[in-house]
């Protein structure tokens, strides 16, 4: 009877384990997945900011150009 009742509780026990086991591995596979997530989404943040970069400096490119133009123009209206 004793052997019975170790067995039992011996399978409770390997039967708790199986289940832990199961959610350790769902949880392992969702912060995969979230860790992928955010790997990519850092990633498209990093593009965005060297976008919004490359077009300050275009826009800051261009106000320059047109100062000088707008000088060269006052320049020649002068001659």
């Amino acid at each position: 009877e004793k052997h019975r009742e170790e067995v039992t509780d011996l399978k409770k026990r390997l039967q708790w384990y199986a289940e832990n086991q199961e959610l350790l591995d769902k949880d392992a596979a969702r912060l995969r997945a979230a860790t992928a997530e955010t790997e990519r989404l850092t990633d498209q943040v990093e593009k965005l900011k060297m976008e919004v970069s490359k077009r300050a400096n275009e826009q800051q490119r261009k106000a320059k150009e047109r100062a000088g133009e707008a000088k060269r123009i006052q320049d020649l209206e002068r001659q």
